[in-house]
């Protein structure tokens, strides 16, 4: 009997751990919504500059890719480090403050996972070209024309309000 109370009190301690901790499954899901909410704000951004500016299209195509490459990235850091290592995610803060990795945390990702590594090599490569001639005068375009838009604001409405329901998930 007295056993069977000490299994029961450790049950009940177990429980109320398991309750109180926070799923890997969730957090790693709950920044997957955050990053889908991503894509669909630079995807729809890039349409609204090539609607605006349709010569800039192949520029923005770059920046988009640029833009989904950085939050693939992210979105494998927060994977990893939901499972390995969750005290390195500051869950307390929004989700884009969830991540503060060092060089050593990246390198760490980037040796259990190829994707990653990959990710990271076309990344560097990425910041290391040269200025895109047109850069300028595009960022002229978003401020003068894109981002004073009703499109622009719906669509950035849309990102806040996707933001707000994945930032209310609990985990």
């Amino acid at each position: 009997m007295r056993f069977s109370n000490q299994i029961s009190a450790l049950l009940m301690v177990f429980a109320e751990t398991a309750m109180g901790a926070t799923s890997p499954d969730c957090v790693a899901d709950k920044y997957q919504l955050y990053t889908e909410a991503q894509r669909t704000w630079q995807q729809g951004l890039t349409q609204l500059v090539v609607d605006v500016a349709p010569g800039y299209e192949d520029l923005a195509q770059r920046y988009l890719e640029d833009q989904l490459r950085l939050i693939e990235l992210r979105e494998l850091e927060m994977a990893y480090f939901a499972h390995a290592a969750p005290a390195k995610l500051r869950m307390q803060q929004p989700l884009n403050s969830w991540l503060s990795l060092s060089k050593t945390d990246r390198q760490q990702v980037a040796s259990e996972s190829e994707r990653y590594a990959q990710l990271r090599g076309q990344e560097r490569a990425a910041r290391s070209r040269p200025a895109h001639p047109s850069g300028a005068n595009l960022r002229e375009i978003m401020k003068n024309e894109i981002m004073t838009s009703s499109e622009y604001k719906d669509l950035l409405q849309e990102f806040l309000e996707a933001t707000k329901a994945a930032e209310a998930i609990k985990c």
